[in-house]
């Protein structure tokens, strides 16, 4: 017995009124029929559509499509009508006006008692708003990147550029302390100093700056590499620091993870060498290296025992040139944690701090164990961690 045998006159009108009352927007096609004519549209499809009763009635839904209608959406609801199962897409429509609008769109068979597919019925959900959002954000994102690879270029031509005379200044304030210096009374030999220290300090705030420059621009495809060889790597370049300040490394089992080998020997390089640069007087520095599985991705941690950071000052020590100390405390440009920090962005992880102050600094960072395809110039070994080495 059909679930509809039993309802009254009544009942069917309640129904009838009630599809056409909703807001909604529905139609009903007759599949049995050649080209599967329009035989019922609700009142909210007409005011959606711009059309009249009239001149949707017995017509075909392509009524309403564009030369842009996606051949891929409209190709998805022909199988579906043909092999008489549900579907669901978006696909762009035009009304009567022209003006062309974005549907949410989900086609149901509707079948009779024997079950045979009689009709199909189509709800549709204006969703032009959302696509129109979508693709503002889409254009706003293309135009941020631009705009970043922009000034990724400027900074790299203008540090690049202020090299050359930057070092002539120094090399003639240099030439002419030692062709004159004999001539130079006490003050003239302290102005010379300084200007020759602030040359030097320029010399360094430019190379810093060329490095965060190419952490993008120069950056080389992802590869499995092993940590415990990026750690090695970083204590050779940082030999004479460790032994002037007789420093210890204490480094855990490191896992192997699809990274830039270059990029991470620069990130663990600075900071072992932070680690080493605010040590406490008088104590040796330790710096304790180590890495936890987390699921889909490893914690990384590098702690020291050095003078710790105040937490008001978490957030501010990775933003460019921020320093918490004087140049006569501790010497740097506050360049080098913003290095640390795009470096670990690109590899889609993330860089933290945490601090027992005065008893040292633990920084962390995330890195994923599977990396996403990018584009060309980052394309990266999609690989999961071999054993920890």
């Amino acid at each position: 017995m059909s679930l509809y045998s039993n309802l009254t006159s009544l009942d069917i009108k309640v129904l009838i009124r009630a599809v056409d009352s909703t807001t909604a927007p529905l139609i009903i096609t007759d599949n049995l029929l050649p080209d599967n004519p329009i035989v019922y549209a609700n009142q909210a499809f007409l005011d959606l559509c711009g059309y009249s009763e009239n001149e949707m009635i017995g017509k075909n839904c392509r009524l309403l499509q564009g030369v842009d209608t996606e051949p891929g959406a409209i190709t998805r609801l022909h199988k579906a009508v043909v092999s008489n199962t549900d579907a669901r897409v978006n696909i762009k429509n035009y009304r009567k006006d022209g003006s062309p609008f974005w549907n949410d769109l989900v086609i149901s068979p509707i079948k009779n008692d024997a079950g045979q597919t009689t009709h199909f019925m189509g709800m549709q959900l204006d969703i032009t708003d959302r696509i129109k959002q979508v693709e503002e954000l889409k254009q706003a994102r293309l135009k941020l990147e631009q705009s970043n690879q922009e000034l990724e270029e400027f900074t790299y031509a203008a540090s690049h550029d202020l090299q050359e005379p930057l070092r002539m200044v120094s090399s003639y304030l240099q030439l002419l302390e030692k062709r004159y210096g004999k001539a130079f009374d006490d003050d003239a030999k302290v102005f010379i100093a300084y200007a020759v220290e602030g040359a030097n300090r320029m010399q360094s705030l430019i190379n810093d700056l060329l490095t965060l420059s190419r952490v993008s621009t120069t950056a080389k495809k992802f590869k499995l590499v092993s940590f415990g060889e990026i750690i090695n790597r970083a204590q050779f370049n940082l030999k004479l620091l460790l032994d002037e300040t007789h420093a210890k490394i204490v480094v855990s089992d490191l896992p192997q993870l699809p990274a830039d080998s270059v990029q991470m020997v620069q990130l663990l390089q600075n900071m072992i060498a932070n680690a080493v640069k605010y040590r406490r007087p008088g104590v040796k520095p330790v710096i304790k290296i180590s890495a936890i599985d987390s699921g889909d991705h490893y914690e990384f941690s590098v702690a020291d025992n050095g003078i710790g950071i105040e937490p008001q000052y978490f957030s501010r020590i990775f933003n460019i040139f921020q320093r918490l100390h004087t140049r006569d405390e501790y010497p740097g440009t506050g360049v080098g944690l913003t290095i640390c920090n795009k470096i670990i962005e690109r590899h889609h992880g993330e860089l933290w701090v945490q601090s027992n102050s005065p008893h040292g600094s633990v920084f962390k960072f995330r890195l994923p164990k599977i990396q996403p395809i990018r584009s060309a110039d980052h394309t990266i070994v999609s690989s999961k961690p071999r054993t920890k080495s």
